[in-house]
């Protein structure tokens, strides 16, 4: 599925833009992308969402505890973000699984740090969410247990946080240095759009195109 681009493009000359990224469960042991694109006013550029996705019962096994990052950054994520036209100057999520899409793009990447630490994970019934899909509950910045008991493995995000505004964010393994691109890219607008709330957006737009479907 996608939406129509509320306007024209990235709007070259106009206000910058940021993109935001997230995953939700589609029943069924699927999962819907959705990608936001907003400009400095909190005005949409782009929104497109994905066909539900579900991964495999060979990838299931193969993937094993990678599968999540896998299947949430470097097949949903990506394809969102590459079919977009718009260019942000970062990329944000709110799901740790999602910053494996890093490793994919150019763009700098961030997870947003929510106050509920259960916000951050899947957080949909296990049941639904099949083997090797598990909605487990992140300890990010360092390992995560599997909601199964299996052993622990490590979360996409790096231990330490770093201010933007009013809101903390996390950055991907490998891409440390995201962290200080995105402030210096951000510095003059961080206090005018909460990084946090475009991801509402993106689930509310998600549940009436599934109505729609």
């Amino acid at each position: 599925m996608s939406g129509p681009s509320p306007s024209s493009g990235a709007g070259t000359g106009g206000p910058p833009t940021v993109g935001f990224v997230t995953v939700v469960a589609g029943g069924d042991a699927t999962w819907i992308g959705g990608y936001l694109v907003l400009n400095t006013l909190g005005r949409p550029i782009e929104f497109h969402c994905t066909a539900p996705v579900r991964a495999s019962r060979a990838q299931e096994i193969l993937y094993g505890p990678t599968l999540q990052p896998f299947l949430f950054g470097e097949q949903i994520a990506q394809a969102l973000v590459r079919k977009s036209s718009a260019k942000p100057l970062f990329v944000c999520t709110d799901l740790d699984p999602v910053l494996a899409v890093r490793g994919t793009l150019d763009t700098p990447v961030a997870r947003i740090v929510v106050s509920d630490p259960g916000s951050n994970s899947v957080g949909e019934d296990r049941s639904r969410a099949g083997p090797g899909l598990t909605a487990s509950r992140t300890s990010f910045g360092g390992e995560s247990q599997e909601s199964d008991g299996r052993s622990p493995r490590r979360a996409c995000a790096v231990p330490t946080p770093f201010e933007l505004g009013a809101r903390r964010l996390e950055v991907a393994n490998r891409f440390e240095s995201d962290g200080p691109r995105i402030v210096e890219l951000w510095r003059a607008h961080a206090n005018e759009l909460d990084l946090a709330e475009p991801f509402e957006r993106i689930r509310e737009a998600i549940g009436e195109a599934r109505k729609a479907a």
